[in-house]
């Protein structure tokens, strides 16, 4: 299960508050998942949400030794890629892959935009990252053939 721990806007200084109430609430939410034999992945958002970078997703990760994350490539405004793997890589277990410019979420086909895919498809390596490379692009209406030959383009690099 993939949640989303904050909406938006929300004011710097009232971060702290905000996380400590997600912290809580994502603990219940992830011990009623167990119960269900289900994992709860917290899913890294950008801009002013919770979870805009490595250090608050972590502090979430080592909150409950269930939850795991949900890494959305398309999110990060804050912090490079390969860093945030380093950070927290032993917690991702599915990704939302998509492309964009650095400045908001776009969510292009990958090659589309500014990541440099590389060096990401290595951390994931090094990290041991085993799960799905789960595409979350738009605009809609890409048929399989697309995302089989991006994939494919990717395999390559």
């Amino acid at each position: 299960m993939v949640i989303h721990p904050s909406l938006e806007p929300y004011k710097e200084e009232e971060r702290e508050a905000r996380l400590q109430i997600a912290i809580e609430h994502l603990g219940i939410l992830s011990d009623i998942c167990k119960k269900n034999g289900c994992i709860l992945c917290v899913e890294n958002i950008p801009r002013t949400c919770l979870g805009r970078d490595s250090g608050e997703m972590l502090r979430m990760m080592e909150s409950n030794s269930d939850l795991r994350i949900c890494f959305d490539v398309n999110h990060l405004l804050r912090e490079d890629h390969v860093q945030f793997v380093k950070t927290v890589g032993k917690y991702i277990v599915t990704t939302h892959i998509s492309d964009y410019d650095f400045k908001d979420e776009k969510h292009w086909f990958p090659l589309q935009g500014e990541i440099n895919w590389r060096a990401l498809q290595s951390a994931l390596e090094l990290a041991d990252y085993k799960g799905p490379f789960l595409y979350e692009t738009m605009p809609m209406g890409h048929t399989w053939a697309d995302v089989k030959k991006n994939h494919n383009l990717l395999k390559d690099l």
